[in-house]
């Protein structure tokens, strides 16, 4: 059957057998695929489309993929004849968009993260470049609590830092206790940190080779 004789299915009582230029006869047909607001819906005649042709599709097939189901199944009800089809299920792909991340996130973020429409490339590290990572993301969240401006601010930024300690010192071996243990030694011995004690400078006799050297080394540091 010739799609001419499809279309005289529903237009069988024409009086020529042909249709006028300005009825739209498929319209009937396709009613459930094809827009009344889409020009070229209103246009289509029957032989540039077939009954079970993806109207949407043949317009829009620039902005499509014809490997995506839920492209090849949109209907006008899930897009309009001027909308960028792929970004009603990609929104921040063209089609896809890559932002590099490189560094270690917390094991719970990924399904979070693929809930949103994420897709992920991660990679599993070995014990060394795990140690490696969680000191570089230790700096990272140092580096956010320096540039925390309010107290909500330093609380989520030192919580984060508490986080990353504590994954070091597990990948180390390295006991909570014993690290508080050396913590109060070191308090015990040196004090802590306040106000009083910032130092602009120091003076040591140029022959006292042990301290300048000393105190390069920490300066470097």
């Amino acid at each position: 059957m010739e799609s001419s004789d499809i279309c005289a299915l529903c237009h069988r009582e024409s009086p020529s057998g042909l249709w006028g230029p300005n009825e739209n006869l498929c319209l009937g047909c396709h009613q459930e695929k094809a827009s009344i607001n889409c020009v070229k819906c209103l246009n289509k005649t029957y032989d540039t489309w077939g009954p079970n042709e993806n109207l949407c599709f043949g317009c829009h097939q620039e902005n499509v993929s014809i490997n995506c189901a839920k492209c090849l199944n949109k209907t006008y009800v899930t897009w309009g004849p001027n909308e960028n089809l792929c970004l009603g299920c990609h929104q921040e792909e063209d089609p896809m968009k890559m932002v590099q991340f490189n560094k270690l996130i917390r094991n719970k973020l990924p399904i979070i993260m693929q809930k949103e429409g994420f897709i992920i490339n991660s990679t599993t590290l070995s014990q060394d470049e795990y140690i490696s990572n969680l000191k570089k993301k230790l700096i990272e969240e140092a580096n956010e609590v320096s540039e925390a401006n309010s107290n909500e601010e330093l609380l989520i930024e030192l919580a984060d830092v508490m986080e990353v300690i504590h994954a070091l010192a597990k990948a180390n071996d390295l006991p909570l206790e014993l690290i508080e243990e050396h913590r109060l030694r070191k308090l015990s011995i040196n004090g802590t940190f306040d106000a009083n004690n910032y130092v602009n400078y120091v003076e040591v006799e140029v022959t006292n080779k042990t301290i300048i050297d000393y105190l390069s080394n920490k300066k470097d540091k």
